[in-house]
């Protein structure tokens, strides 16, 4: 709901006449990325709440409910990346200079990337970009066609380090932590 909150202030819904329903879907979408791992969480206790020998073991083996909730966080945290891209269109990045570009960037900076994407916002092109995954074998940087196509090839290659510094300084994990 606050993404529709949100869409209904920043777009004037007489200017979207055509577009409403699949603009809604497109931002529903976007929300569920970071949603979904909460109610996947959330469903998971609902279901341990009612049954109630797991209950009962988890009050006499607090250990187990504990290793049972780093469990889900670990599965969530490892199909993040996946997730991220199937639920947000994206392609990858074509071979040329650009590509080679970012590529050694991510080499110097010794950040293994398995990916750079080109990732779909659409109509409006909004200029972003994100990193995604912990570990180097399913990192993945999105940089969206509206910072591809109204960016210089050196802004683009600025915004692709400061993501690359986010993986570097192991960000996600600070933030997962916190």
């Amino acid at each position: 709901l606050a993404c529709v909150a949100a869409w209904r202030q920043t777009f004037r819904l007489d200017a979207m006449a055509g577009a409403r329903g699949a603009y809604l879907r497109y931002q529903l979408r976007q929300c569920a990325v970071p949603a979904l791992p909460f109610l996947v969480f959330q469903a998971a206790n609902d279901l341990l709440q009612g049954d109630e020998t797991l209950r009962a073991l988890f009050w006499v083996y607090p250990v187990l409910q504990t290793l049972f909730v780093v469990g889900l966080v670990l599965v969530a945290v490892l199909t993040a990346p996946w997730l991220v891209r199937a639920m947000w269109p994206t392609r990858p990045l074509p071979e040329g200079p650009l590509r080679q570009l970012l590529e050694s960037m991510a080499s110097v900076a010794e950040v293994k990337v398995r990916g750079i994407y080109v990732w779909n916002m659409g109509e409006h092109k909004p200029a972003n970009a994100c990193v995604t995954g912990v570990a180097g074998f399913h990192r993945s940087v999105l940089l969206s066609e509206g910072l591809i196509e109204r960016m210089e090839t050196e802004e683009v290659a600025s915004v692709f380090a400061h993501e690359i510094a986010h993986a570097r300084l192991r960000h996600f994990v600070v933030f997962l932590l916190y």
